[in-house]
């Protein structure tokens, strides 16, 4: 979790996954849930391209093509 987002909930400090991760995972699952999710994300989430497709690449994943 080098990667992970620290964040802080109610007063407890966390770390939680960037959605470029979530983006990737989801990408690699390929359910339709997970498809509408990763559309979910590019829409609604501030994403950071080059660290996506740096994912996406080291991973050999594609994103849904629409």
């Amino acid at each position: 979790m080098l990667e992970a987002k620290k964040i802080e909930y109610e007063g407890v400090p966390a770390k939680v996954f960037r959605p470029e991760y979530i983006i990737a995972i989801a990408a690699s699952v390929g359910r339709p849930k997970d498809l509408a999710r990763i559309e979910q994300l590019l829409e609604q989430t501030k994403i950071d391209k080059p660290m996506l497709d740096d994912i996406l690449r080291r991973y050999n994943l594609k994103l849904p093509i629409k």
